[in-house]
């Protein structure tokens, strides 16, 4: 049986407040870099996250490059994309009414600071990626992961040069 995404929430202010950004924006989603974030999907139809296709792809940059690291595809089921630098998992926090579900999204340590395009595909529409919107990825002080620290001066995948 075939189903269809509805309506997504990026959970905005949940999200910016557990990634210290709230400060800046409750409206838009911003995050830091090897933290996750929630996203919710209401579909049309019953979703089964062992068997049905759930693929997410996040892109940032004018050339988005999976060797780059500025493109990853990920979803569900977990075990399918094993080798994508960014994370997904069911989140288990809350009871989801059926036909819901909520994720766990995470983006490697060291992935590329910028605002990258995050869409989606399903089962029913594998051939067409919706956009769920855009998701501005922020370094991590607090992040314990591979290569987090701080340059004086680096440049990110668009050619803007940063000066700490």
């Amino acid at each position: 049986m075939g189903f269809d995404v509805g309506k997504v929430e990026l959970h905005c202010e949940k999200n910016n407040t557990a990634h210290k950004t709230n400060d800046i924006s409750v409206n838009r989603l911003i995050v830091r870099r090897g933290q996750s974030f929630l996203v919710t999907f209401d579909f049309h139809g019953p979703f089964r996250s062992t068997t049905d296709l759930l693929e997410l792809t996040v892109e940032t940059g004018p050339q988005p490059s999976e060797a780059l690291g500025t493109r990853s595809v990920f979803g569900l089921p977990e075990g399918r994309w094993k080798r994508s630098s960014w994370k997904v998992k069911v989140h288990q926090g809350s009871v989801q009414p059926v036909g819901s579900i909520t994720l766990d999204i995470t983006s490697p340590a060291d992935a590329p600071v910028g605002e990258y395009s995050l869409s989606v595909k399903t089962s029913a529409t594998a051939s067409v990626g919706s956009s769920l919107g855009k998701v501005l990825l922020l370094f991590n002080p607090w992040c314990q992961g591979k290569d987090n620290s701080i340059q004086n001066n680096f440049i990110i995948p668009h050619g803007e040069f940063w000066d700490n």
